[in-house]
């Protein structure tokens, strides 16, 4: 069984294992959450959805303005957004330090 993690086109990896038992076993490794650490989640997930709402909005009230490195029209259906994030706090919280926005559709897969 592969795994292929992506971030982008540019940078992927491969996670080779024996069988989905494995994969099974590995995930357990890694730790259950919190009821505090899914609050946190929640509530960034939250922000982000707000944050991006507002985005699109602003977007959609003056379209000419926003057009992406091809020259095309950024729109919800045809982009998407995405972020960076720095490196975690002492408290394991990372910051977004990048927004980005990016075709859905690669130029590689046109």
């Amino acid at each position: 069984m592969d795994i292929e993690i992506r971030r982008n086109r540019s940078l992927s990896f491969t996670l080779s294992a024996p069988s989905p038992e494995a994969v099974m076993e590995l995930s357990k490794l890694m730790g259950q959450r919190t009821e505090e650490e899914r609050r946190q989640e929640e509530e960034f997930d939250a922000l982000r959805r707000k944050f991006e709402e507002d985005y699109w909005a602003v977007v959609k009230k003056y379209p000419e303005r926003w057009v992406d490195l091809d020259g095309n029209q950024i729109t919800r259906e045809t982009h998407e957004i995405g972020f960076d994030y720095g490196e975690p706090d002492e408290n394991g919280i990372c910051t977004a330090t990048v927004m980005w926005v990016r075709p859905k559709k690669s130029e590689y897969e046109k």
